[in-house]
């Protein structure tokens, strides 16, 4: 696909700057599901939703279609990394208590993957979508809207049209449970902020085309509106659909 390509490219970025997942919404997952044997995290990139949940699994399988991505994943003996599309694994049947997709399954041709996971998933095993939006900070909602615009304006796609809408318009054909919104706060410098809007897919199609980056405008004017301080309070909102797989 050809999002693939800008993942792979910043698989360093991805490593280094992306946000982790709630434990809140960790925890959530782990109160719905019956089974802890095995963890199925695809498209796992770095395999940071992987490391998060492997302490309470006997066996991962985390799996992504970008060698890149794989390059930078690490975590414990009890993960296994495996280079493949989500729509086809080498994993055995009907073994999985739980899926994960984590900021991915937008990109995925969903029916052919929707077949892997009833293949490997055991009966009443579980699948979750994970994602999160853009991040919010206060005094920053004129730029970051302006920014998000710019480049996710002209390049914008269905896949992160799903997104924007909280993946409410995600086909997802299993029995769900009603889950709640969650959120993620840190404190980030100016350097981080700058590393995480640069793992954006839209600023690399935005500088393939115009051949040159937005994102020092954008810090620029952050640096603007809070002035010599030198971390910005930032928010993601995460959201989540969980069905069981039958």
């Amino acid at each position: 696909m050809e999002a693939n390509h800008h993942f792979s490219r910043q698989a360093v970025g991805y490593a280094r700057y992306r946000p982790n997942y709630p434990d809140e919404l960790i925890r959530f997952i782990l109160s719905q599901i019956n089974g802890y044997d095995t963890l199925w995290d695809v498209g796992t990139g770095n395999g940071q939703l992987a490391r998060q949940l492997a302490p309470f699994f006997q066996r991962v399988y985390a799996t992504d279609h970008s060698a890149e991505q794989l390059q930078q994943a690490h975590g414990t003996g009890n993960i296994q990394f495996i280079q493949c599309r989500a729509e086809q694994t080498p994993l055995p049947d009907h073994q999985v208590d739980l899926v994960t997709a984590a900021q991915s399954i937008h990109w995925f041709d969903r029916p052919a993957f929707y077949r892997e996971v009833r293949r490997t998933g055991k009966t009443n095993g579980w699948l979750a979508a994970i994602g999160y939006g853009l991040m919010q900070a206060e005094g920053l909602e004129e730029p970051l809207r302006d920014f998000h615009q710019r480049t996710f304006g002209e390049f914008l796609t269905r896949e992160r049209q799903l997104v924007d809408g909280h993946y409410a318009h995600l086909d997802f054909p299993f029995k769900e449970v009603s889950c709640p919104e969650f959120s993620n706060s840190y404190t980030w410098d100016l350097p981080t902020l700058e590393g995480y809007f640069n793992t954006w897919s839209s600023v690399q199609k935005y500088i393939d085309r115009y051949h040159t980056n937005p994102v020092p405008d954008l810090i620029a004017e952050i640096h603007r509106v809070y002035g010599n301080q030198d971390a910005v309070p930032v928010t993601f909102p995460y959201f989540l659909r969980l069905g069981r797989i039958q």
